[in-house]
């Protein structure tokens, strides 16, 4: 089911994830981001999804998936389709972010 390939690939991400947390700034505004974001996308997004919310063409999305730009889970392997995590993208996408000029504490 949905809720049981939601549960494995949250637990995939769990170890990447802590490292984010020693960041609280960007863990901060990765929260904000995904409260916004979830009241209009769901937690397990489709290609289609993350090309409106990232407002980038569709075979951007499906490119950067090939050579493993953004974050994602391939069901069934290697060939099965694509998902992407809502909060992975946010991560991802803070993270990317060049113009972001927040002093950052170690």
């Amino acid at each position: 089911s949905e809720m049981n390939i939601a549960t494995n690939i949250k637990k995939e991400r769990d170890i990447t994830r802590e490292r984010d947390v020693n960041d609280p700034i960007l863990y901060k505004k990765a929260e904000l981001m995904h409260h916004t974001l979830s009241k209009k996308y769901p937690e397990i997004l489709e290609a289609g999804q993350v090309a409106e919310l990232l407002q980038l063409k569709l075979s951007t999305i499906r490119k950067w998936t090939m050579e493993n730009i953004i974050p994602c889970t391939k069901l069934n392997g290697a060939a099965g389709a694509a998902r992407y995590l809502l909060i992975d993208i946010i991560f991802w996408l803070l993270k990317n972010d060049k113009n972001d000029k927040t002093e950052r504490v170690d």
